[in-house]
């Protein structure tokens, strides 16, 4: 079945490609630049944010953090925006991970006319979890596909005990019961290829641990934060470390 093969390409692309900082980002507030400072940060308290656009021109030239605002009009607190600040409507997620991360917001559109907004609170909505679910099945595809590369016919079998192997034949039994056209390494359980490809130095090397070890560490939260997204349980609060090295091993393992 040559299609299952170029299957994990095509959702490369699709979850580089396909998702965008569009998918997180939130309109921008944003107010004319005579307006009294006092009042848009009271607006901006009343619904916990940090910052708005201010609009000079009738365009929004610049932006006023809310903790600025002590005095004045919107003018006189005005932060022009940076080349690096505004990330354009096709930003790819893996780049907006990144650039939020590091800046803690970013806009979105053109340094001249930006429109929107992302923040870390952003990173809770449903695409997110979408595009990292992708992106861990990805991953485990990936895996996947370098232990047919490196093994011969069934010789991965001997990388795992003998309980595993038992445990991997009754499911590809049980499937094949069910009408299923499966083999058996595509029965093995994520744990099982991690045990597999770890001891593997040139894909570990590939992926940038150092260790067998390191591997299992990066792997195990890995693992958990596909739990948490299987049930929905807060990203930012546990997760945003593993989601940032997550990010990183996939670019290296997918590269």
């Amino acid at each position: 079945m040559p299609w299952i093969h170029a299957l994990p390409d095509r959702l490369k692309k699709l979850f580089t490609e396909g998702f965008s900082v569009m998918d997180l980002a939130e309109p921008l507030v944003s107010f004319d630049a005579d307006r009294p400072a006092a009042d848009v940060r009271a607006f901006l308290e009343a619904r916990d944010f940090d910052v708005a656009g201010v609009r000079v021109g009738g365009l929004v030239g610049g932006y006023v953090e809310r903790a600025d605002l002590e005095g004045g009009t919107c003018l006189e607190h005005l932060k022009a925006f940076g080349a690096d600040d505004v990330l354009a409507e096709s930003t790819p997620m893996l780049e907006t991970l990144r650039a939020v991360d590091s800046r803690g917001a970013c806009f979105v559109g053109a340094v001249d006319q930006v429109g929107w907004i992302v923040t870390k609170s952003d990173f809770e909505k449903p695409a997110l979890r979408m595009w990292l679910f992708g992106m861990i099945t990805i991953v485990e595809s990936k895996l996947t596909e370098e232990i047919r590369k490196r093994f011969e016919g069934d010789a991965w079998k001997a990388q795992i005990s003998e309980g595993r192997r038992g445990h991997v034949e009754r499911i590809a039994e049980e499937r094949r019961r069910r009408g299923h056209m499966v083999e058996e390494i595509d029965c093995l359980q994520f744990g099982d290829k991690v045990h597999i490809v770890l001891r593997l130095e040139k894909v570990r090397e590939q992926m940038g641990l150092p260790s067998r070890e390191a591997g299992q560490r990066a792997f195990r939260r890995v693992e958990s934060l596909r739990n948490d997204l299987a049930h929905g349980q807060a990203l930012l609060t546990n997760a945003w470390d593993t989601i940032l090295d997550l990010v990183h091993r996939a670019e290296r393992l997918l590269a």
